[in-house]
């Protein structure tokens, strides 16, 4: 009965234009459901797109250059400040239509016990809301002498270890080398014990342009074969881990994890 009603109006509203208007009416009416479908197509589309961005995510001890890698690939000009008490926070920004580059605080032995906390927390977090999003690590240490490097890097690493297999290793300021060859050959060398895989280890001088910068993060995360990561099992082999070997500390009164060291073996 609704119906019947319905396409009677609509008849009536028809018969009052003449058949060249009632053309154009209906080619407009056509238009406007083509254009509904192409608006709807266009925004499904987009959030796909930003559901399923995946992340290449910069870690690294202070000084090592993340934000000075941020700013150039993204062209930002992001500050990370020595703060004792406040967590910066983690930045990230598309760098082509399928990565998001993401910088991230360095953990320091430095600061206090509840910063260090605080950004372990936020990692965490950040982790398990993009686990299935992460394509690629970038351990980010800055060119000086060779067991300055190690240590630098096992400062950082012992803490990404269970992902071992996606983690590349960037060295900035190589422009400072004497013998960019003899250097390389022996870092690739030194850092063997980090990455046997000597293309995952990339030398940046601080020259470099922003493409040149986006394409090596790009290509280097397009060799990835995630096959070989399953990012659950090292989460949960990582928390037994944690709750057998971790202990507990009173300091002020209050009770705390206490981070293990890891011994460069």
């Amino acid at each position: 009965m609704l119906y019947d009603k319905m396409l009677l109006s609509t008849q009536n509203i028809f018969s009052q234009f003449d058949n060249c208007q009632q053309k154009q009416l209906l080619l407009a009416l056509i238009f406007s459901v083509l254009l509904g479908i192409l608006i709807l197509f266009l925004c499904y589309n987009s959030k796909k797109k930003l559901i399923y961005r995946k992340k290449l995510i910069m870690i690294g001890q202070p000084g090592g250059g993340k934000t000075i890698l941020f700013n150039i690939a993204t062209e930002k000009k992001i500050k990370r400040q020595k703060c004792i008490s406040d967590v910066d926070q983690i930045y990230e920004f598309p760098i082509n239509d399928h990565y998001d580059l993401v910088d991230t605080p360095s953990i320091e032995f430095e600061d206090s016990l509840d910063k260090r906390e605080a950004i372990i927390s936020q990692f965490n977090r950040y982790f398990k809301l993009h686990s299935q999003d992460i394509e690629k690590f970038y351990l980010i240490v800055n060119f000086e002498r060779t067991d300055l490097m190690k240590a630098n890097c096992l400062k950082t690493y012992k803490y990404f270890k269970k992902f071992d297999n996606i983690i590349d290793i960037v060295i900035t300021n190589f422009q400072l080398s004497e013998d960019e060859i003899k250097d390389k050959e022996h870092l690739l060398q030194a850092l063997y014990i980090y990455t046997k895989d000597t293309l995952r280890i990339h030398f940046v001088r601080n020259d470099i342009q922003s493409e040149e910068l986006r394409q090596m993060f790009i290509q280097s995360a397009n060799q990835v074969d995630l096959q070989d990561v399953d990012f659950e099992k090292a989460e949960d082999k990582e928390s037994k881990k944690s709750q057998q070997n971790q202990t507990k500390q009173i300091l002020n009164g209050k009770q705390y994890q206490c981070i293990e060291e890891c011994n460069d073996s």
